[in-house]
């Protein structure tokens, strides 16, 4: 929480770079939670903390948000819709 008149920083403070943003999501192949924010670095012993969005179900207003801590080697499986490799963009 912060106060109405203090900045917002979006960033880790672990590694101090911005967080990672995808409007769209980011997704891997037999997932269907997409990665929305992301560590811009796997700083916290090779992982990177996420958030996750599950897609809504037809004719339901519930949306499933998890935050999770995701291996590298998981993170690197997820792409953008284009297929390009996810850059960190500013939330």
């Amino acid at each position: 929480m912060a106060d109405v008149d203090a900045p917002l920083i979006f960033e880790c403070p672990v590694s101090h770079q911005a967080y990672g943003y995808s409007r769209v999501g980011l997704s891997a192949p037999n997932q269907s939670k997409r990665i929305i924010v992301y560590d811009a670095t796997p700083c916290h012993d090779g992982r990177r903390w996420c958030i996750l969005l599950a897609p809504v179900q037809a004719g339901g207003s519930t949306v499933s948000v998890e935050v999770l801590s995701i291996p590298e080697r998981v993170f690197q499986i997820y792409q953008s819709p284009a297929s390009a490799p996810p850059a960190p963009e500013a939330p």
